[in-house]
């Protein structure tokens, strides 16, 4: 099998590729699942041309869209939701993630790998707060801080909760809903002390996102 055509799968979803490109990489996807799953999942989100702004959430939330590889900007102090958008995040590997994961859980970034790896391989996943739930507990230095890979099948809910501290999520496959609001891979979402939510499998593949958990929730 040749080597993945992830380059191709934006364009691929919004149908601007010619004809010699299109003709290659549907060969490809005809022999590589993993490619297929990927074109799925864009397809799925509706993926925008990078011109284009995501569109604004209708929950009062804030977004803010970068393009990689500029850091993600500073945290606003306000309270209530922030997300960061990064779209060009939706294709390849958990992999592409390593920096950000050693950021968020205050690891190193070969420790990051490794999780990743765990990840995409066989982790020694445990039952999670609901049916349809499993997560991966992460050593975090952080003091005061709870760190997990959270793995869900599509439709699985986390159960509603409200924070005692702030919450991060980063969404490394497929896509979460959260009062309302869609979130794909790549996107990152600031839950603040005092918020509450739920969070949804919602796309057809299984969803993934890495948790950044400051004090207790209190599931209601």
């Amino acid at each position: 099998m040749s080597q993945h055509v992830a380059e191709y799968l934006p364009e691929m979803a919004l149908g601007v590729l010619d004809d010699a490109q299109r003709d290659h990489v549907q060969r490809h996807l005809s022999e590589c699942p993993t490619c297929a799953a990927w074109l799925a999942e864009l397809r799925e989100s509706c993926l925008l041309p990078s011109t284009a702004a995501p569109p604004e959430p209708q929950d009062g939330s804030k977004v803010i869209t970068v393009v990689a590889p500029n850091p993600l900007p500073k945290e606003e102090p306000a309270t209530g939701v922030v997300v960061h958008r990064f779209r060009d995040h939706r294709v390849g590997g958990l992999l592409a993630f390593a920096a950000r994961i050693a950021d968020l859980f205050g690891v190193m970034r070969e420790e990051s790998e490794r999780l990743l790896t765990q990840v995409e391989g066989r982790a020694p996943w445990q039952a999670g707060p609901a049916p349809s739930l499993q997560v991966l507990e992460v050593n975090s230095p952080l003091s005061g801080t709870q760190a997990l890979i959270l793995k869900a099948v599509p439709g699985a809910v986390f159960p509603r909760h409200s924070h005692t501290g702030d919450e991060q999520t980063l969404v490394l496959q497929g896509a979460f809903q959260s009062n309302g609001v869609t979130y794909w891979r790549g996107d990152r979402l600031i839950q603040r002390e005092g918020s509450v939510h739920a969070l949804l499998a919602a796309s057809s593949v299984p969803a993934l996102c890495a948790l950044r958990i400051r004090g207790k929730l209190n599931f209601t």
